[in-house]
């Protein structure tokens, strides 16, 4: 019964696909919708390899109309696409057109110009231009792991590109999060490289990884794509990650400590340095009754302060010499020559000559 039922809902979808004007039906997801409803176009467009191109848009369940789709590259010729439409959960209806995979219908780096007439009036009700390279919607990349590698506070990602021929050309965003943390997500975007490394992890949770893929805007544009089914992994407690995260904390706590005892114990300096070491007394204001005391003294008596040295008796010491004769030592002829001489050059020019070594007469 269940298998009939199955067959029942399926039922519409193969009539669509058999009786579909050559078989153009596409299917869209509902996540690749929403990522494309964000540019906000009249007529969605997205590429999954750059070798395909996709071209939809969405009316509302009451919309009986029927629609022509065409398509022009600068300086081609003006073709047709068998648009097919496909009915919504909520009743509406999606218009799709799957341009045909050969060198007419995708081309890179040339305008392509849309435009849908309907079909009674024959009047043009949407157009569009764009870039088929700029429209890139790539599917996330596969095989994700995330693994330890020993390293304290750090995993190990890796996956496998989306197979198409452009992959070198990709970038890619790896999203990671604690395992039931209300905390928002963290990222990493990851160009030219199918693996990365996540670090300044917390030892002991487990975290949910996933990525997604996007042109790298280069050469080849688009939009973040869907992402990858999430994989979990765990960071061990390591003794090292232990005791540097304890030294942290000591360190921390040490600081604090000390600001908090240099905030109270400065007052309380202060209080007790007023106590032991009073403040050294104002000279001035202490010695100022004194200092106009000796004024006025120095006014009062002016002539002490006037008098000259003249008027002060100096003392001096005075030595009185004996009166015995000094008894010569005899220095030599040369010495006595000398003498001669010079008793010699006195007597021209002064009074009698006084022989060395004698006392001269008393007057």
């Amino acid at each position: 019964m269940a298998a009939l039922l199955c067959w029942v809902r399926l039922l519409p979808l193969l009539v669509l696909l058999t009786f579909s004007p050559g078989h153009n039906f596409v299917f869209i997801t509902d996540e690749e919708a929403a990522l494309l409803a964000e540019a906000a176009q009249n007529i969605s467009c997205f590429s999954r390899t750059f070798e395909d191109l996709i071209c939809f848009w969405d009316e509302p369940a009451d919309a009986k109309q029927s629609y022509r789709f065409f398509y022009t590259y600068k300086g081609g010729e003006k073709r047709e696409c068998t648009l097919t439409s496909v009915g919504h959960v909520d009743g509406g209806l999606r218009h799709a057109c799957n341009f045909s995979n050969d060198h007419h219908s995708i081309k890179l780096f040339s305008e392509l110009s849309i435009e849908v007439l309907e079909v009674i009036s024959n009047h043009t009700t949407r157009t569009q231009k764009l870039l088929v390279e700029t429209v890139g919607l790539i599917a996330p990349p596969t095989n994700v792991t995330a693994e330890w590698l020993g390293v304290a506070q750090q995993l190990h990602v890796m996956w496998i590109p989306p197979p198409i021929a452009y992959a070198n050309f990709l970038a890619y965003e790896v999203l990671y999060h604690i395992e039931s943390s209300r905390d928002l997500p963290s990222m990493v975007e990851v160009k030219e490289s199918h693996t990365c490394y996540i670090r300044d992890l917390l030892p002991g949770q487990k975290y949910h990884i996933r990525v997604r893929t996007k042109p790298d805007g280069t050469s080849l544009d688009g939009f973040w794509g869907p992402w990858s089914p999430e994989v979990l992994a765990e960071i061990p407690h390591l003794p090292g990650s232990t005791i540097f995260l304890n030294v942290e904390i000591v360190l921390l706590l040490c600081t604090g400590l000390m600001l908090g005892l240099g905030c109270i114990g400065l007052p309380i300096y202060s209080t007790v340095k007023e106590k032991i070491w009073p403040p050294i007394p104002d000279l001035h204001n202490v010695l100022d009754g004194v200092l106009d005391d000796n004024g006025k003294q120095q006014q009062v008596n002016p002539f002490f302060c006037n008098k000259t040295l003249e008027d002060t008796p100096l003392t001096c010491l005075l030595e009185v010499l004996s009166e015995r004769p000094v008894e010569t030592q005899s220095y030599g002829p040369l010495f006595e020559s000398i003498s001669e001489r010079a008793i010699y050059y006195a007597s021209l020019n002064g009074p009698e000559p006084v022989a060395f070594g004698e006392r001269a007469p008393s007057n």
